[in-house]
């Protein structure tokens, strides 16, 4: 109320948080209800805003020897975990697009936030980094990784252009690839995927995260009965009622 004096100043959210998290919060808001405002609802865009941003991060990182021109693997020589993630990355894509050109913004950024929060940090990242740190430095396997790492900076960057042009922007400065404008704002967005979207892949690594899950719930149980220490020092054995057709 401008009556009672109770509000907050755009210019004070960007001298304490930055513009690009008050263009985050005014993209992730339901603009169809009453819009809430206050230091705490800032402090969740901010901390939804960090999760992009460091997952950007994490992958412009671990890209730092490779070169789109001369370690790229090709499409049918990734591993499948790449392939998955790069089908995941296409189909996210096309669905951000959808929500740009609906102008559901909450939507679109719900979904990214997703897809780094969940699909990438807790799925996929956690199970290559041993290949990123460990593996040979020009082998095929931690080459596969980046080339996924590649694609997904990549998208990722340009997707959160419009909303986060400051993040974007100094993301893109960072990003080693061969064919490059002089700003992310001025580069077109890719409409073909490196790899599309597999329904079936999807599905297979969906039930392989499933198991995932029920597994570390048991593991769980077993370290809270001290049975076990570390989830490290168990060896699983799963047995499946009849084999799965892919």
């Amino acid at each position: 109320s401008k009556s009672i004096g109770n509000v907050i100043a755009p210019k004070d959210i960007i001298r304490d948080y930055g513009v690009d998290i008050l263009r985050w919060w005014a993209a992730s808001t339901e603009i169809k209800n009453d819009v809430g405002i206050s230091r705490n609802v800032f402090n969740q865009a901010r901390d939804s805003f960090s999760k992009v941003r460091n997952t950007i991060r994490f992958c412009l990182s671990n890209l730092y020897d490779f070169s789109d021109e001369a370690d790229c693997v090709e499409p049918g020589e990734l591993n499948e975990i790449d392939r998955w993630i790069l089908s995941e990355c296409s189909k996210l894509k096309q669905d951000v697009h959808n929500f740009y050109e609906s102008y559901e913004f909450h939507r679109l950024t719900q979904s990214i936030h997703h897809f780094c929060t969940v699909t990438l940090s807790n799925q996929y990242l956690d199970i290559v980094k041993d290949r990123l740190y460990c593996s040979e430095k020009t082998g095929l396997d931690r080459r596969s990784t980046q080339t996924a790492l590649f694609y997904l900076v990549e998208t990722l960057i340009k997707l959160v252009a419009p909303i986060l042009v400051f993040t974007s922007e100094d993301a893109y400065r960072f990003f080693n690839v061969s064919k490059k404008e002089d700003s992310v704002h001025l580069s077109t967005f890719d409409e073909t995927n490196y790899v599309d979207y597999d329904d079936g892949l999807s599905q297979k690594w969906k039930d392989m995260f499933d198991i995932k899950t029920l597994v570390y719930k048991q593991l769980e149980e077993r370290r809270k009965q001290k049975e076990i220490g570390s989830f490290l020092e168990t060896k699983v054995s799963i047995t499946l009622e009849k084999m799965i057709d892919y």
